[in-house]
């Protein structure tokens, strides 16, 4: 009987701890100031994650985030996300931007600084901001908590911004100092091999528990 609470136990935090990934962005978030974030029904990999990581070398499998099921937000689905964000009148910085660009800054940096901090990051297929695919679209978003000012631009991820229809800057995918807009489907978030071992674990302890009482 101890023998099977005890694997129950371990079983329940190797669960625990596969579901609380600190480093993804998923579900329902409102911002401080009441944005409905639009994150697309997606995982977000969070941007410290991906830190001075070149896109090529990314796709090339470092880091292992391919084989985990992520992939490069579509240029859409960061403009959704960029959209939901911004103050919706005045583009670069503005007050009216601080609020969003402090859910990005909160959320996806995960920066406790309040002076300036600025965030660029490579996003996009193949083929969105230019035809040749060794380059990448790139986004930025800038904040500054002291002064009260955030900063998002139609070139760097908005489509909606003062300017709309402006195509999104790129740059070379073996750029350096980005980080990289990775998402997944949520029914594409792997299941540890150790929690299907576990699982045939406690199954294997019950199992024994009703011979032994039969």
């Amino acid at each position: 009987m101890k023998t099977f609470f005890a694997a129950a136990a371990v079983f329940a935090a190797s669960i625990s701890g596969f579901a609380a990934h600190a480093a993804t962005v998923s579900g329902s978030h409102t911002t401080d100031g009441g944005k409905t974030v639009n994150l697309g029904g997606l995982e977000w990999l969070t941007w410290d994650e991906t830190y001075n990581m070149t896109r090529a070398n990314i796709e090339a499998g470092a880091g292992g985030f391919i084989a985990d099921g992520w992939r490069y937000a579509s240029r859409g689905e960061l403009e959704a996300l960029f959209d939901s964000l911004w103050g919706g009148s005045v583009e670069g910085w503005d007050v009216s931007n601080l609020d969003g660009a402090s859910w990005l800054q909160d959320n996806m940096t995960l920066s406790p600084l309040t002076s300036f901090i600025f965030s660029y990051f490579f996003f996009g297929n193949d083929g969105e901001c230019d035809a040749d695919a060794a380059m990448s679209c790139y986004g930025l978003y800038d904040n500054s908590k002291d002064a009260g000012l955030g900063r998002f631009l139609d070139q760097f991820g908005l489509s909606d911004g003062a300017d709309p229809g402006n195509d999104n800057y790129f740059v070379s995918k073996t750029a350096t100092g980005f980080s990289s807009a990775l998402v997944r489907d949520i029914s594409a978030v792997p299941v540890p091999a150790s929690v299907f071992l576990l699982a045939g674990a406690l199954g294997g302890f019950a199992a024994l528990r009703r011979r032994k009482k039969a």
